[in-house]
């Protein structure tokens, strides 16, 4: 599997397919091909796995870390975190608050340029890729807000061997408001080591809440909302497979049975890569041949410390409301606050002298 990597950085509701419909289908048009019955086979033995087994089958960061700096400072493998991912088992974050350890903080860029960054030199260790087909080589690299979980399935890029690649990252945030306003955002509240709330992360559980209730198992290709005990569906059980398709269909086309709002604030990054060929020089000539062994670089940096904020506001506060509200009147009705409240007085003086009659008028 390519192992993936994450990095700090600090409508309508997103369902994502699960990627068992690459092979594991309930009623497929044409019989599953070769490819598509290893690859079957392949994701029902991962999904048996434990969380243990699956770290162990993986690269290990020993092997697949050779060189690190941060802002010109080493670093090492033991600066990253791990998880795993049912598509590209074995992933390590840099700087992901929720799953660093209690008492560290997150790392923070000062300045711009490759210097104040993350330098990376990586083994892919081609002598670990197993199948006979051709499959891809590589590092699959998610640049993230820090505060939520990464999910290279869906997001993210690939980075190639024999290179070295540079990524510049800018910043954007998005602010939305909440009800009664049209998006009804749910607030980012977090406490420390929680997971930051995204929209996709919430339909996820959504729908694995659905499958255990229908299917009474959940897929187990959905990550990251797969609990240790929790009961996984068989890829190669039928019925759990058709249950599974029924729920997904169902929620696609259903969104609204998952209450998942857009998140009051989100933040992503604008990216622009480069890439150079690696090349070695032969030990008994001059002349520079390209680098056809299994290591890559990585370098990603600030290229702007500036921030690009989409804000919504709305469009009349409630002050800026009773104004407009009153400007109005008066130019239309030329009714004013003050001539409104001589109105009001009128009326209670005539309300007075009327009723002060009444009552002169009873007692004779």
């Amino acid at each position: 599997m390519i192992p993936c990597l994450s990095y700090f950085t600090s409508d309508k509701k997103l369902l994502k397919v699960p990627i068992r419909l690459e092979a594991a289908v309930c009623n497929p048009k044409n019989p599953l091909s070769k490819e598509q019955t290893e690859k079957l086979a392949i994701m029902s033995a991962y999904s048996q796995l434990n969380d243990s087994y699956r770290r162990l089958a993986g690269h290990q960061a020993k092997d697949f870390f050779k060189r690190c700096t941060f802002r010109g400072y080493d670093c090492s493998y033991s600066n990253f975190s791990q998880f795993t991912n049912f598509m590209y088992g074995n992933c390590y974050s840099f700087n992901v608050l929720p799953l660093l350890e209690d008492g560290e903080d997150l790392l923070i860029a000062y300045s711009t340029g490759r210097l104040s960054g993350l330098r990376l030199e990586m083994d892919v260790e081609l002598e670990d890729y197993v199948g006979d087909s051709v499959m891809p080589i590589g590092v699959r690299l998610v640049i993230h807000d820090p505060h939520v979980l990464p999910d290279p399935t869906y997001y993210g890029m690939d980075i190639p061997p024999f290179k070295e690649t540079t990524v510049t990252v800018k910043q954007v945030s998005r602010k939305r408001l909440q009800a009664p306003y049209q998006d009804k955002c749910k607030e980012n509240v977090m406490s420390t080591g929680e997971i930051g709330y995204t929209q996709e992360m919430c339909m996820t559980k959504c729908a694995q809440e659905e499958n255990m209730r229908q299917c009474n198992c959940v897929d187990p290709t959905l990550d990251p909302f797969i609990k240790d005990d929790a009961i996984l569906c068989d890829l190669m059980n039928r019925t759990h497979v058709c249950c599974l398709d029924d729920v997904h269909n169902n929620l696609r086309t259903k969104a609204d049975l998952c209450d998942c709002p857009l998140p009051c604030e989100t933040t992503t990054y604008d990216l622009m890569v480069s890439s150079t060929i690696l090349a070695t020089r032969n030990t008994s000539k001059d002349n520079l041949y390209p680098y056809q062994g299994s290591l890559l670089r990585l370098e990603i940096y600030f290229e702007t410390l500036y921030q690009l904020v989409y804000q919504q506001v709305p469009k009349y506060e409630i002050a800026e409301l009773y104004s407009q509200l009153g400007g109005q009147l008066s130019l239309w009705l030329g009714i004013s606050l003050v001539s409104f409240f001589e109105s009001v007085e009128l009326l209670v003086m005539v309300f007075q002298f009327y009723w002060q009659r009444c009552i002169i008028s009873n007692s004779n």
